[in-house]
């Protein structure tokens, strides 16, 4: 229960979603008219992201509060230490999510369809990202594979930190933050690649 419950708060949180917007105007042609603003379209994106975020939080605070309030004999295990320690390592599952996500929205630049790549993503990172259940629930194979995938690195990773199943300083806390941060550097040039082939078009 307390990892769904964090998970819950995780998904408001931490989860970006510029690939429906970014399909959106590269559908209906207004993404031409973003090409020629002064800002760079990835600060403008991730700035409206955040700002959407922060407007979110404040809608949900008190549903929040509530709701832990009533499962707090679930939390009594967490250590508010670790929840600030556990706050840059969400920060970049955010940005992992960000990338991943507007990656599969510059994919529309090449179909006039993209409801099928929307709902892959959606289904991928529910399964692999740990929505559906925990990595711990699948057979040690498999467990394997979706640790190595980006969108371990977004929620199930920090969280895991959280509830103290990955201390600090050891080799798992070590391989997770270098997983994290490799993802975020490959997905970066993969999405800035994909991004100029797109434009080009």
């Amino acid at each position: 229960i307390q990892y769904y419950l964090l998970f819950g708060v995780g998904m408001q949180v931490v989860k970006p979603h510029p690939m429906l917007d970014i399909s959106q105007q590269i559908t209906n042609g207004s993404m031409a008219s973003e090409l020629i603003r002064p800002l760079p379209f990835f600060f403008r994106a991730l700035v409206y992201e955040l700002t959407y975020k922060v407007a979110y939080i404040l809608f949900l605070l008190i549903p929040m509060v509530i709701i832990f309030w009533l499962c707090r004999n679930y939390l009594t295990t967490l250590d508010p230490r670790l929840l600030l320690l556990s706050l840059p390592l969400f920060a970049i599952g955010f940005m992992i999510e960000f990338a991943a996500s507007c990656l599969f929205g510059f994919f529309t630049f090449w179909t006039e369809h993209p409801q099928g790549l929307q709902s892959l993503y959606w289904v991928l990172t529910g399964v692999v990202g740990g929505r559906y259940a925990p990595v711990d629930f699948f057979p040690s194979a498999m467990q394997t594979l979706i640790r190595a995938l980006p969108f371990y690195g977004v929620l199930q990773f920090p969280i895991n930190f959280v509830v103290g199943k990955i201390p600090l300083g050891s080799s798992a806390f070590n391989q997770g933050i270098t997983h994290q941060l490799i993802w975020l550097a490959v997905l970066g040039v993969i999405v800035f690649y994909v991004w100029r082939q797109g434009v080009r078009r």
